[in-house]
């Protein structure tokens, strides 16, 4: 489960790791919370 700060992270720093590591695991399934899909959807606003 991934909290606020790696997703914000992993869309902001297109050119690392941690996106390439997510989308290897794409298939595996990844998981939020509520409040994080609530803060992302907040701060996209």
């Amino acid at each position: 489960m991934f909290d606020t700060n790696i997703c914000v992270f992993a869309l902001r720093q297109s050119n690392t790791v941690v996106p390439k590591q997510l989308s290897a695991h794409a298939d595996d399934g990844i998981v939020l919370s509520v409040i994080t899909s609530a803060e992302l959807r907040y701060g996209a606003e």
